[in-house]
């Protein structure tokens, strides 16, 4: 079996062949309509194989063991500056609205992925719950619709609010669905709004220079030289930053500008 993916704003696509129908399946969950059969030879495949203690996959002459065979072709995408020259690939969810990113960043398991299923399913427009994409030249924000993956805890606060998608698929611990609105191909900034959770807390507030330039560089998905251009592009992107601290997600939807 072989699969091909192609993601937006990647300079390569990536062909995996495996017998293992697991991995095909999760792959398809992980990258949804990025993902394409394949029955073309590709000496350069990764091959994957299921063993006993692992896996291995088998790529350009060598043979690697892991564990996790998606999570290493995830960091052969993006780890390894395979993003498109002039293309800052931010990791973050992402909603739209008037032709507007409304971008969240946020570490791992803060509910920056329950927020965006929650705004998408409140009629926004889903950009990613993983990877947002930002012209280093004119600012322009593209998406990555891959699909949205909810852990159990995001899953209930969808139900508290009478807002669980169909059709969802479980798998892997997680609720896997694409939401039906998705965003425009191209859009401006609206804001990058920095998250943290709180018990009782809602406001937002404009970021400083230098906590907004320190945010954003530690949000990539991927490494970035250092330069005089990076810098100059992330300092034009610290006008749009702001911190928002809630408890109420309608409070987030209310900054976007859906009352």
């Amino acid at each position: 079996m072989k699969l091909t993916i192609q993601l937006p704003y990647h300079a390569d696509c990536y062909t995996v062949e495996t017998e293992c129908q697991d991995i095909m399946d999760t792959l398809r969950r992980t990258y949804g309509m990025y993902c394409r059969l394949d029955t073309q030879t590709d000496t350069g495949a990764y091959h994957i194989t299921q063993m006993d203690n692992g896996y291995y996959i088998t790529y350009d002459g060598h043979t690697i063991p892991t564990d996790n065979p998606v999570q290493y072709l995830h960091n052969e995408m993006f780890l390894k500056k395979k993003i498109t020259p002039g293309i800052f690939a931010l990791h973050a969810g992402g909603v739209s609205h008037d032709d507007k990113a409304y971008i969240f960043c946020a570490p791992t398991t803060t509910g920056k992925t329950t927020l965006t299923a929650y705004l998408a399913e409140r009629n926004m427009e889903y950009i990613s719950d993983d990877c947002v994409f930002i012209n280093m030249n004119d600012l322009s924000v593209y998406p990555c619709h891959t699909p949205i993956h909810l852990r159990e805890g995001g899953y209930t606060v969808l139900q508290e609010h009478g807002l669980v998608p169909h059709p969802i698929e479980k798998a892997d611990e997680r609720y896997v669905y694409t939401p039906k609105k998705l965003s425009p191909l191209r859009m401006e900034i609206g804001k990058i709004l920095f998250l943290t959770r709180t018990l009782d807390t809602n406001e937002i507030k404009p970021l400083g220079k230098a906590e907004a330039l320190r945010q954003l560089m530690v949000s990539p998905i991927t490494v970035y030289p250092i330069t005089r251009e990076y810098l100059v592009f992330l300092n034009r992107l610290i006008p749009y930053c702001c911190e928002v601290k809630y408890c109420d997600m309608e409070f987030v939807l209310e900054q976007i500008g859906v009352k």
